[in-house]
C-alpha cells in the first residue's frame, strides 16, 4: 500500500511542462526568453550571469532581431520584462548532422536588472582544463523550463518546472550523437523518472552544486523530449569567450 501511495503522488506531481518534470521554486537566475524574427515569436530559456547579460544557446540568438527577457518569478504572470535588440551568437555556431556546434549565445539588456532575493545572477563553473571537466560523470544536475514541447507562436506554461539529470558516459553520448564534440558537449539523462527538456526549454541553464554553491555548468542545447539522453553545451569550454563578451 505504501508503494502504491508513493507511485500515485509521483504520477500527480510530474507534468508535461518539461518531459516528466516537477514544480520548481523561484530560481532567481532563470530567464524566460522570447526571441523574434520577421515572421514569428519563439520561446526558450537562459540564465542571468550579470546585471545585463543572459547566457543562452546560439539557436535562440542566430537569425533573430529582438528578444524579451523575463525574470523574477517561477510564475510567468509575475515576471519583470526587458526588451532588447542586442545579442550575439558564438562566431562558429552551426547546425549540422543533427548536432548544434558552439551552441551558445549572449543577450545584452539595455538596462540592468535590480538584484533582489528573486532576481540574482548565477556563478559560472571553472574554465575547462583548470579542473576536472565540469560536470563530471554521473554528477546530478538541475534542468528547468516553462515551455515544454512548443510550436512557434505558442507561449509557455504559467509555472516553472524542473528535472534532475546525471551526466552520462562518453560512449553512450557518442553512440546517440556521433557528430558531437565532447569538449564542447556532454550528455545527461534521468534514468529514474525520465525528466527531460523539450523544444521550448532550449537555452535554459544546467546547474549543479559545487563547494556549497550553485553554479551553471551547461546549456540545454539539443532537446531530447522523450529521447534520452539529451545533448548539452559545456559552459566551462566557453569561459574565455564569455569573459571576452561580458567581462564575467
Amino acid at each position: 500500500m505504501k508503494f502504491l501511495f508513493v507511485a500515485l503522488v509521483l504520477q500527480l506531481t510530474l507534468s508535461d511542462a518539461m518531459h516528466n518534470s516537477e514544480p520548481a521554486e523561484n530560481l532567481p537566475y532563470y530567464a524566460y526568453v522570447t526571441f523574434v524574427n520577421a515572421q514569428m515569436e519563439f520561446y526558450g530559456g537562459g540564465a542571468l550571469i550579470s546585471g545585463i547579460h543572459v547566457l543562452t544557446c546560439g539557436a535562440n540568438v542566430q537569425g533573430f532581431t529582438m528578444w524579451r527577457v523575463s525574470v523574477g518569478s517561477n510564475r510567468r504572470s509575475q515576471h519583470q520584462n526587458f526588451i532588447t535588440t542586442q545579442a550575439v551568437a558564438h562566431p562558429n555556431y552551426a547546425e549540422a548532422n543533427n548536432v548544434r556546434m558552439n551552441d551558445i549565445g549572449i543577450i545584452t539588456l539595455l538596462q540592468p536588472v535590480v538584484f533582489s532575493a528573486s532576481i540574482f545572477p548565477i556563478a559560472l563553473g571553472p574554465v575547462f582544463g583548470d579542473e576536472e571537466p565540469s560536470p563530471m560523470l554521473n554528477i546530478q544536475s538541475l534542468i528547468m523550463g516553462f515551455a515544454g514541447n512548443l510550436t512557434a507562436g505558442t507561449q509557455g506554461l504559467e509555472n516553472l518546472t524542473q528535472g534532475h539529470v546525471r551526466t552520462t558516459d562518453v560512449a553512450t553520448c557518442v553512440a546517440l550523437y556521433p557528430a558531437s564534440d565532447l569538449i564542447q558537449h556532454f550528455c545527461a539523462e534521468d534514468r529514474s523518472v525520465g525528466s527531460n527538456f523539450c523544444l521550448g526549454d532550449q537555452g535554459g541553464p544546467v546547474t549543479t552544486m559545487a563547494r556549497g554553491r550553485e553554479i551553471m555548468v551547461g546549456i540545454q542545447s539539443l532537446p531530447g523530449c522523450t529521447i534520452r539522453p539529451s545533448l548539452y553545451i559545456r559552459v566551462s569550454s566557453y569561459r574565455e569567450w564569455i569573459r571576452s563578451e561580458t567581462g564575467v
